[in-house]
Formats: structure tokens, C-alpha cells, sequence
């Protein structure tokens, strides 16, 4: 696997890693698996796995720009096989667009319908910051993958690649391939 196929498979995994253990923090209901007893050792914490038990429905708002390419589209895609995984599951994929009046009416829509969490790719994280501050204080956690908003009370947490270490590892990969070729020419295309 190149490094940046495995830099994509990577980001890919750690977001969607994230948006499982968003969907599994949200599922388990059951009152004897919490721990209230200050003096208990682990020995009374819940038995690995069993946050994965159905408990009450959670609605989920995800939002992110159109899959332009791969790793959008992975992104999306891997949110909704995640969301499947679990029957007490309701997640909402909306449209994606990289029209930032769209993906506010798509949050704006999350917050109406009072959904659990929002998960957003912002287009445009400082143009979304508004409406996510707006979800965060209507009591909607939202979990901010890939690009910042421009506030810190705009999302519960925040996601975000590598991209020094990409650009690197990127760098890392052409020198390998020029083999020492001091006149090589490189070109980037945005």
C-alpha cells in the first residue's frame, strides 16, 4: 500500500473510528452498567462490550460536503455502514454539498428536528461556526471532523488529519521515487 493510500485509509479509520465511538457512547441505557460507587475497583465496571447492547433509539445528524472524491465519499459511506451496525441507530445523512448555505439549513434542520448529535464535515468550517454553536447550545453535541470551526464552543470535539505529517510523508515518497534525481522537476496541481 503507497503512503498515501494508507495516509487516506488512515484518516479514514480514525473518522470513522470516532463516529463509532460517538454512535456507542450514546447506546448503553442500562443503569446497573454504571459504576456510582466511588469505593469499587474494576471489578464492578461494565464487561467489555456491552455498550454495543441496544438501549434507547439516539438520532444522529451527519453532514458533510459532496463526495468531490475518494476520501469524501469513503467518509460518508463508511458513516453509513457504521450507523447500520446498531438497531437503536437513527442516522441522518444529509445531501452532501459544497454549498455552505445548504450544509446551514441541513444543520439548521438537525437542530429543529432536536437529533441527539450532529457529526459535520464542515465545507467551510469558519462559515458553519455560527450554526454549530447554535446546535451546541440548543444541548445538540456536535463532533467536528477534518475542518476547524472558528470557535471552540462550536463542537464538542474536534477531529483532525495529520496534514504536516502528510505533506511529509508526501515529501518522503517523491524523494524515494527521484532516487537522488537532483534536477528533477515536481509539480503540484491544487
Amino acid at each position: 500500500m503507497s503512503r498515501t493510500r494508507s495516509t487516506t485509509w488512515w484518516l479514514s479509520a480514525t473518522a470513522m473510528i470516532s463516529a463509532g465511538l460517538l454512535v456507542t457512547g450514546c447506546l448503553n441505557n442500562d443503569p446497573e452498567s454504571v459504576n456510582d460507587d466511588e469505593d469499587s475497583g474494576a471489578a464492578d465496571a461494565a464487561p467489555v462490550g456491552a455498550n454495543s447492547e441496544p438501549g434507547e433509539e439516539v438520532v444522529i445528524g451527519f453532514s458533510g460536503p459532496a463526495a468531490g472524491h475518494g476520501w469524501m465519499g469513503a467518509i460518508t459511506q463508511a458513516a453509513q455502514e457504521q450507523g447500520e451496525e446498531f438497531e437503536d441507530v437513527d442516522l441522518r445523512v444529509s445531501e452532501g454539498s459544497d454549498d455552505v448555505n445548504i450544509q446551514i439549513s441541513q444543520i439548521e434542520q438537525f437542530i429543529n428536528d432536536d437529533v441527539d448529535a450532529i457529526v459535520v464535515l464542515p465545507f467551510d468550517g469558519a462559515a458553519l461556526t455560527e450554526v454549530a454553536v447554535d446546535a451546541m447550545e440548543a444541548g445538540i453535541p456536535v463532533v467536528n471532523v477534518d475542518r476547524e470551526f472558528s470557535s471552540e464552543f462550536a463542537a464538542r470535539t474536534t477531529i483532525l488529519g495529520d496534514n504536516y505529517g502528510m505533506g511529509v510523508s508526501a515529501g518522503e515518497y517523491i524523494c524515494e521515487r527521484m532516487e537522488g534525481d537532483s534536477d528533477a522537476v515536481i509539480a503540484e496541481i491544487a
